[in-house]
């Protein structure tokens, strides 16, 4: 059995429960807009609506199988899980911040492709496809920890 430090185990819970938060936060807004968004609504004019959409496919609805969808997606938050572990300083606030990010918006989008069979989108702007804040969480997410991977990354011991 490997030991942990307590400070990791702390670290480890307060991206855990940020994660619950941010899935929590996801799926009620894919409830609210597959129960209530019968028809598009105008934010902004046409440049933004509210439009539900579903997507059995990946991103930009790219069709695949969904049992592969299901399993390519099981290995990559495994592997996002494995990044984390060996290549983040998770007691960096930072750090904490972008792994619950794409955690939460991978795990939410694969809690939908398990239960629906598919993944409720809502959000639309004109010049992009519809998506929904899982979404925004990963690429969020993604963008942060390459920008800010020197400030994150576990300090070398040389």
């Amino acid at each position: 059995m490997i030991a942990t430090k307590p400070n990791n185990n702390k670290n480890i819970f307060i991206i855990s429960i940020l994660t619950l938060i941010l899935i929590f936060l996801d799926q009620i807004s894919k409830y609210f807009a597959d129960k209530y968004l019968t028809i598009p609504s105008k934010i902004i004019g046409n440049f933004f609506t509210l439009e539900k959409s579903q997507n059995s496919g990946v991103a930009f609805g790219i069709t695949f199988n969904r049992e592969i969808i299901i399993i390519v997606t099981v290995i990559l938050i495994i592997l996002i899980i494995q990044i984390i572990r060996t290549e983040l300083n998770i007691k960096n606030k930072l750090a904490k911040i972008v792994s619950s990010l794409v955690l939460s918006g991978a795990i939410s989008n694969l809690i939908d492709r398990l239960v629906y069979g598919k993944v409720i989108d809502f959000l639309h702007f004109q010049f992009w496809p519809i998506f929904n804040l899982a979404d925004i969480f990963i690429v969020a997410g993604i963008f942060g920890a390459l920008i800010f991977y020197k400030k994150i990354k576990i300090p070398s011991k040389t």
